[in-house]
Order: C-alpha cells, then structure tokens, then sequence
C-alpha cells in the first residue's frame, strides 16, 4: 500500500494501531501466529523491552489455547493521543479497550483498558517500534528482567493444588464473637464490577504512580465491610476505616494516606491481615498458600519470585474448595483494568502464588474494652 501521502502523524497512528490490532488477531486466531518483530526497530537500544512485550502477546495467546478458549464475539476500540514528533524519533498514547466473551467458560463478558506509551524512530523512511511500556503490573515487574514469559508456557502444566493448602498467615478464626463488621461479598463484588474500569473518584488513584491493583483492592473491601461511599465517610476516615494507631487503615481523594502502605500496597496489606486478630481493628482474615480454596470475594496476591507485586480481586468462582486451579476463578483488578477475566488466561502455576480471605471486620466500638460495671451496692 502506498502511504507517500499520509503525514508522518497519520503514519505513526497507522503502525501503532496495526500494533495493537494485530494483537488482538494473534488471541482469537491461534492458527495465525504474527511476527511482532516486524513491527519493531532491531536497532533500538530497547529491543529487548520489545521482546518482552511479544512475549507477553504470545503468552496470553498460549494460555487461550491451552485453555481450549474460544473467543465468539469481540470488540476492539483504540484511542490515541499524539504527544510529539522531533525529527526521526516520535512518541504516542495510546488507550486500548477490548471486551469479548470466551467460551467454553461460564458467558461473561469480559472487559480490559490498557494504557500504551509507545516511541518509535523512522529507520529507512519507515516508522517502527523502538520502545513500548504499558500501565500493566506485569511490566513493572518483568520488563526490566532477562526472564522469558514465554518459558511459563513451558512449565508443568498440571496445577499445584492441595485439599488442605497450608495456611502459613493469620490466626484462628474459629469462633470469633468479637467480628461486629459483616463482610457482605455481594457488596463487595458489585463495587469491584463497578469501578474496575471507570475508577471511584472519591478515592486517590495510584495509576501510572507504582499501580494501583491493591488500593483497588482494598476499596472492594471496604465497600463489603460496610463502607459508605460518600466525600463525608470517607474524608472523615469513618468505619470500616480505621482513622487511628496501630492498626490505622485507610484512604481518601488526597495523598494523605497511610504512612505504612497498609492499604495501597501488595505486601504491607498482606502483612496486614496476617497481624490481625478477631479482636484487632480494620478487616480480620487469613493469608494462605496457593489458591485451592480461594473463592467470589478473595484476593490473590502474585509473585515474580522475590517480591509480591500484583493483587487481584475474585468476583466469581467454581470448582470445590481445596481443589479450586486459575480455571476456576475469575478476577477483577486495577492496572491494567480488568473486569470479569478469566484466570487461567492471566497467569500460569509458574507463578507463586497466596489468597486473602476476609472473614469480617472490627471497629472502634466493638474492639474497645468495655465499660466497668456500675457500683449497684445501696449505701
């Protein structure tokens, strides 16, 4: 096809977009494997960063098909937001949102926004692709690495499930009088199908500021604790928060947010939950390895290996307990936004892998002592 006469903008929004389109092709047409390098500047010094993201492209294709998933309607929209050209070297933004439904899986339509910054460089008089980075929790933690993602459709495929997985976080919660907070997880499913792709402007965004997938997460919580999602509630840090002391958990519209991450960051609010008691202030549940028993109202929580940098929210599930695999389970998370996807087209069993289970939650009047009894002896 002749382009001498598109301008140089019309030509960088042109490849970009093939891009893009081109992934979609490669997830829903496994007999039509794409050479992404083409697409790419070979002599870009970020060339391996564009390895990475075909990989990336490849491993999701390869966990559709090794899922037996069949995509049977789709919709693909892109956005773009041109920042600048400077002589050979240009840069864009771009939004991709994609829904579709897959089957032979329970009919949800499965919705994703991904935020693309892309830099290009015109090599021979052609525009191609010399960096790309996305909104996506797993570039930051595998786009700077050597690790082949691809080298996870290699790994065992069976899942690692157990009947009974070892809870090695959080205390007993057996007959626990002192939960005065039910942890209603209709709420808390319905908030997360809300604001998984259209963000509660009411909380702070970490978008694009380290992610935002916990904080996210933390809000689903909230909301099934029993959190009134109105400015004044909020603001004034009203339970299920906990405005103060060791066991402060909260967030507002502002940066003025937990010193210790408690709420926003992956680790600390895991720490969290493994601290809490059925006394303790804030939610009150139990961390444990794997996900066989993660259920609808869950968290699962991923691991590159030597840290855990993702958190995902479930919004529904089959399978029995104790023998429930990624198959089972279907998840909504911030960033990249995601609503209603199904697991095992995310992540492999390479991956470790912990589930949070909330159980319920205390607040400042039910967790204070109480009162000493009255002196009732007549004078």
């Amino acid at each position: 096809m002749d382009l001498r006469h598109l301008s140089d903008e019309e030509k960088i929004v042109r490849i970009t977009k093939q891009f893009l389109q081109a992934r979609i092709t490669r997830l829903e047409q496994y007999d039509s494997p794409i050479d992404f390098l083409t697409f790419f500047d070979p002599d870009s010094p970020q060339f391996r960063h564009l390895q990475y993201m075909a990989d990336r492209i490849e491993l999701e294709a390869g966990l559709r098909q090794r899922n037996e998933a069949r995509t049977m309607k789709s919709e693909h929209r892109v956005k773009h937001h041109m920042v600048g050209i400077n002589g050979d070297y240009a840069e864009i933004v771009l939004l991709e949102e994609y829904e579709y439904v897959l089957q032979p899986v329970p009919e949800f339509k499965t919705s994703e926004t991904t935020r693309y910054s892309v830099a290009l460089s015109r090599v021979n008089g052609t525009w191609l692709l010399s960096d790309i980075t996305t909104d996506s929790d797993f570039d930051d933690a595998f786009r700077d690495t050597d690790v082949d993602v691809k080298t996870f459709l290699d790994f065992d495929q069976a899942e690692q499930v157990s009947a009974t997985p070892a809870e090695y976080m959080g205390p007993d919660m057996t007959g626990a009088p002192q939960l005065c907070e039910t942890y209603d997880i209709r709420t808390a499913v319905a908030y997360a199908e809300k604001y998984a792709l259209s963000y509660n402007p009411l909380f702070f965004s970490y978008k694009g500021l380290g992610g935002d997938c916990q904080n996210f997460a933390s809000q689903c919580v909230w909301a099934g604790l029993g959190g009134k999602n109105t400015a004044e509630a909020i603001d004034l840090k009203l339970p299920p928060m906990v405005r103060t002391g060791p066991r402060a958990w909260y967030q507002n519209n502002t940066t003025d947010h937990d010193p210790f991450g408690r709420w926003i960051a992956v680790q600390p609010f895991a720490d969290y939950i493994f601290s809490s008691q059925p006394g303790s202030p804030g939610p009150v549940g139990t961390v444990t390895d794997g996900l066989a028993n993660a259920a609808t109202g869950d968290m699962i929580q991923l691991s590159d290996g030597n840290k855990w940098f993702h958190t995902y929210f479930v919004v529904a599930h089959t399978g029995a307990p104790g023998k429930r695999t990624t198959r089972d389970l279907w998840v909504s998370a911030h960033t990249t936004d995601r609503n209603r996807q199904w697991l095992a087209t995310l992540i492999t069993s390479a991956l470790p892998v912990r589930t949070i289970h909330i159980v319920g939650g205390v607040n400042d009047a039910c967790s204070a002592p109480p009162a000493a009894p009255e002196d009732t002896d007549a004078s």
